[in-house]
């Protein structure tokens, strides 16, 4: 009797020291390395319930989780199992506590036991996943939280069930502390990405911005390249949970977050064809990366469609998930390349392109290989991740470029339109020019033919005796004085004798009464070049012109030029009825408006043309100090 009781003891010892060996103890906010404590069970039959495995864990057939390379992660790769993990934990705290027991991914669906292990009873069960929305949730995190309430000195035993939901690989990040440690962490870790959604963000509505106003396909896909990197940082760190819409959440969720990977790269394969204008310098590359990247687009959707409705088997959607992924590394290999030809063909700016991708190249790569592959495990190098960073950096270096960039081509731009703008106002001065010497021509042709001819024709009616003689010189008077008008109309000598005012007012002058005429001549004409008066000489005969024979029951002109330091103002009215409407007027190149259009645009003047039913009235601003083109 006695020999059985000391055995007894000597086993209840032997078992307390192992579970208390086992045991995490926590007084306040947990730092220790959680798998160390945690042990593990596979169960591939998948016919296993908790109080079944509670009665193995008990009977110490749970095997001890390995220590990993990477602090708090479990990671077991592709399993076709269903892994269950306990932990023992006392509160050695004075007071009571709420832990929070944490795991960190969007594809498995966790199931949380309370146990009683003397009764092998279940105590308390929850089942939670990231498609459930935060609503949902007893613990509103992005994380998938597990309160735990414990009193002073309590200990608890709980089991874990993880269920990968469409794939078959096992890696999650889990932790455990208080749960005000908890929400502090995540209110600092929720502000530092903050920063990064808010760039994403502000990026987005910036390429927004310039596609609605300058309607290029590039700002297009820029917007298309920042909105993807936007939705797959929030997939990836869960964060997608407090920015969805309740109402689309649960069908969000259900989006790998390596279809956005897959629309990111395909942006920026299109990104990369249009900034170094990769159809103009390799037009072949060109077209095959548009066939590679329009076949990348509809895989995308494929894969987004199979795994959205869940329409394969779970094997199947794992191997899917593979293959995409391989696609994925192989379209950058392909982008890389291209690269690689832009730089031997030295194309401008693919240097900074490399320079601002490199970082992405480098982090996606690892991204695939340890994600889906789990062929190498590496670190995060920079708060809050390698990829993230990378993004940003990307964005921020690449937007940079594209101002210069833009600035470079604007500043060719410039210099292009001034050349041609200078080659216009040069062939435009070289026109009027040349018009003007040829009326001059003409003039001094029809003066020294038929003003000879008229006079010698005039001389010899003189020495005949006629019938009707005075009504013959009446007549040669009128052709007489119409010649010479004609002759002054080509060839205006008093312009350049006279000047511009008294010219128009002798002009004006032999309108006689009807129509009637009011004349405003302002300022000191001294402050126009000659060739400037003859263009405006040459506007006022065409405007008047146009009044006299196109506007019908004319009866009243108005002629007003007004000249100051700045700029001359010429102005026409009359009270007839156009025989046109003003549209017509406005667009016709008739009736002399594109001589009086040539002539404005030479001095980058302005005309104005008015039309109502009292009649029309045309404005027109010359400045003097015209803009000149070095």
């Amino acid at each position: 009797m006695k020999k059985t009781l000391v055995f007894l003891i000597f086993t209840c010892l032997l078992c307390g020291q192992i579970f208390a060996s086992d045991t995490l103890r926590l007084a306040g906010p947990g730092n220790d390395w959680l798998p160390e404590y945690l042990s593990e069970f596979k169960d591939c039959s998948k016919e296993e319930t908790a109080s079944s495995l509670l009665r193995k864990f008990k009977k110490n057939q749970f095997s001890k989780v390995e220590k990993g390379k990477v602090s708090n992660v479990i990671n077991r790769g592709l399993t076709h199992c269903v892994h269950w993990f306990a932990l023992v934990v006392k509160n050695e705290s004075d007071r009571p506590q709420d832990y929070l027991w944490n795991f960190y991914n969007e594809g498995i669906n966790f199931t949380l036991y309370e146990a009683d292990l003397d009764t092998e009873k279940i105590l308390n069960e929850e089942s939670l996943s990231h498609h459930i929305s935060r609503v949902n949730r007893s613990v509103p995190l992005r994380s998938i939280s597990f309160k735990v309430s414990m009193m002073p000195g309590e200990t608890k035993t709980l089991l874990v069930k993880t269920e990968p939901i469409g794939r078959k690989n096992l890696y999650f990040p889990t932790d455990i502390s208080t749960e005000a440690d908890i929400l502090w962490w995540e209110l600092d870790f929720s502000f530092l990405l903050g920063r990064y959604y808010g760039f994403f963000f502000f990026a987005a509505i910036f390429n927004f911005c310039l596609f609605i106003i300058l309607r290029k396909r590039f700002f297009g896909d820029m917007l298309g390249y920042v909105l993807s990197l936007l939705a797959f940082t929030m997939v990836e760190y869960l964060h997608d949970l407090y920015l969805i819409p309740e109402s689309v959440y649960p069908y969000w969720a259900k989006i790998p977050r390596v279809f956005f990977l897959g629309l990111a790269l395909y942006f920026n394969i299109r990104i990369f064809q249009d900034f170094v204008q990769l159809k103009k310098y390799l037009p072949k590359f060109d077209k095959y990366l548009r066939i590679i990247g329009n076949t990348s687009l509809v895989i995308a959707f494929l894969f987004l469609l199979i795994h959205f409705f869940n329409l394969l088997s779970v094997n199947l959607l794992q191997l899917t998930k593979v293959y995409y992924n391989i696609f994925l590394l192989v379209q950058l290999v392909v982008f890389l390349i291209g690269i690689i030809v832009a730089i031997k063909k030295k194309i401008a700016y693919v240097w900074h392109y490399l320079g601002g991708n490199s970082l992405i190249f480098i982090s996606v790569i690892l991204y695939i290989l340890n994600n889906t592959f789990e062929v190498i495990h590496h670190r995060q190098f920079i708060n809050p991740g390698n990829l993230i960073f990378a993004f940003a950096f990307e964005v921020v270096y690449l937007m940079i470029v594209f101002a210069l960039k833009y600035k470079n081509d604007f500043d060719q731009f410039t210099l292009h339109l001034k050349k041609a703008e200078k080659e216009r106002i040069l062939l435009t001065s070289e026109l009027i020019s040349t018009q003007e010497k040829e009326r001059m021509r003409v003039a001094q042709d029809i003066h020294d033919g038929i003003g000879g001819s008229l006079q010698a024709f005039r001389m010899l009616l003189g020495q005949e005796k006629l019938q009707n003689e005075e009504k013959l010189n009446t007549i040669l008077k009128t052709i007489n004085s119409d010649f010479k008008h004609l002759i002054h109309q080509l060839s205006p000598k008093n312009l350049k004798t006279l000047g511009l005012f008294p010219t128009i007012e002798d002009e004006t002058s032999r309108f006689g009464d009807s129509p009637s005429v009011e004349l405003n001549l302002i300022g000191d004409e001294s402050l126009l070049p000659w060739e400037m008066k003859i263009n405006v000489y040459r506007i006022y005969q065409e405007l008047t012109t146009n009044a006299l024979k196109h506007a019908e029951n004319l009866n009243a002109l108005s002629i007003s030029i007004a000249i100051d330091l700045e700029e001359i103002r010429l102005m026409v009215e009359d009270n007839g009825k156009q025989k046109i409407s003003i549209e017509e007027f406005e667009k016709t190149d008739g009736f002399g408006i594109s001589n009086i259009r040539t002539r404005v645009a030479y001095y980058n003047g302005c005309m104005h043309i008015d039309n109502t039913t009292q009649g029309t009235s045309i404005i027109i601003n010359l400045p003097l100090k015209t803009k000149t083109y070095d």
